[in-house]
């Protein structure tokens, strides 16, 4: 099994598909829907590569309404633990939905060096 690909890479060869064989044999409207098709498949291909973001993992609805009760009460304002979790989900998710928006250090920060 391990020579077959992976879900990501089959997302990344129909991405390449749609963009080097079918996008340039369309125009105007139709062109357009096959880049956001490819745009869509290349966020997914990071998902699937580099998992959920770390907040994600707080999927319980009691642990969301105490988690967002604290911060808004400002019980942890000077959590430094939170803050680094907090700023590293949000790098993760503009990685996954922007990765130009996102500078070297952070990448850094990520380890997304040869993303």
């Amino acid at each position: 099994m391990a020579d077959r690909p992976a879900g990501a890479d089959l997302l990344d060869i129909a991405r390449r598909t749609l963009l080097d064989e079918v996008a340039p044999r369309l125009e105007g409207l139709p062109r357009f829907h096959a880049l956001m098709v490819a745009n869509a498949l290349q966020i997914v291909g990071r998902e699937l590569a580099h998992g959920e973001s770390p907040l994600a993992l707080v999927t319980a609805p009691d642990e969301a309404r105490a988690l967002v009760g604290a911060i808004r009460s400002g019980r942890l304002d000077a959590d430094p633990a939170l803050y680094e979790e907090l700023l590293r989900d949000a790098l993760h998710r503009a990685f996954v939905w922007k990765p130009a928006f996102l500078e070297a250090s952070e990448r850094q920060q990520l380890d997304l060096e040869g993303d």
